[in-house]
């Protein structure tokens, strides 16, 4: 029996080391299951950790780009606001601006119905004075109408005129000053001062630059030669009872004309062109 025992205690024997062996690998495998399990763990709480930091720069970046984008909405708020204001500004000079030349255009041209108001006044009062008495002055009818800055004038009788002189030329819409250089075929050449269009009849009389006499200035001029007169030889031939109603005509101040002495004024003047006629030494 003990030689029938021996084997058994034998496989029994390996049994207990193949058992003591598994029983070593199972606690390899648990102390690697432990290690895993650690490792695991260390990984979870990393990724947790990560989550939470990715959270709060995630909060941060978002936090910070609100921030930005708030301040530039506020930043074009206001440059929205300057806009506006400089608009406002601008809208309000530009109104400003046209009502300030309306009300100039308005002013202008109740100066210029004033003054065509006193013209015509001054037209029709030169029917009820004697201006041929004042002496003859050259005169000839144009013979053609004419364009505004028109340099020739086509006249019926140019021999009328001095080869080089002034006049006013005058047509149904009033006198305008003109001047000349010399002529050529009938007409006056050179010539300028025609402001606008004259039409069909208009007649060209000799003048003098009245406005050289104290007292008589541009628009003075103009009355003066809406009534005829327009040389110096015809103001030195005014007496008394000419100069008042010439005075009352062009509505000068009363009296005027005696005070500034338009007379002897225009005398000085006749003589010294007479004088100096005389003493121009002879080209021919």
């Amino acid at each position: 029996m003990a030689a029938e025992a021996a084997p058994v205690a034998d496989t029994v024997a390996v049994a207990a080391a193949a058992v003591a062996l598994v029983a070593v690998e199972a606690t390899v495998v648990a102390e690697t299951v432990a290690v895993a399990a650690e490792t695991v763990a260390v990984a979870a709480a990393a990724v947790a950790q990560a989550a939470v930091e990715a959270t709060v720069v995630a909060e941060t970046v978002v936090a910070e780009t609100v921030a930005v984008a708030a301040a530039v909405v506020a930043l074009a708020a206001v440059e929205a606001t300057v806009v506006a204001e400089t608009v406002a500004e601008a809208a309000a000079a530009a109104q400003a601006a046209t009502e300030a030349n309306a009300k100039a255009e308005a002013k202008a041209a109740a100066k210029a119905a004033e003054r065509a108001a006193e013209l015509e006044r001054v037209r029709q009062a030169a029917a009820a004075l004697d201006i041929a008495s004042l002496g003859s002055v050259s005169s000839a009818s144009l013979s053609e109408a004419v364009e505004a800055g028109a340099t020739r004038l086509p006249m019926a009788d140019v021999s009328q005129f001095p080869t080089q002189g002034t006049g006013v030329l005058s047509d149904d819409d009033g006198p305008i000053s003109i001047a000349w250089e010399g002529h050529d075929n009938g007409a006056l050449v050179g010539v300028s001062g025609v402001s606008r269009a004259v039409a069909l009849p208009a007649t060209l009389v000799v003048s003098d630059s009245l406005s050289n006499i104290k007292g008589i200035g541009p628009f003075i001029e103009e009355k003066l030669n809406m009534l005829g007169i327009t040389t110096y030889a015809q103001l030195a031939e005014m007496d008394e009872e000419m100069m008042d109603r010439v005075n009352e005509a062009i509505e000068f101040f009363p009296g005027r004309v005696k005070r500034d002495r338009w007379v002897e004024q225009a005398r000085g003047l006749v003589d010294a062109a007479s004088t100096e006629a005389e003493t121009k030494p002879d080209r021919a």
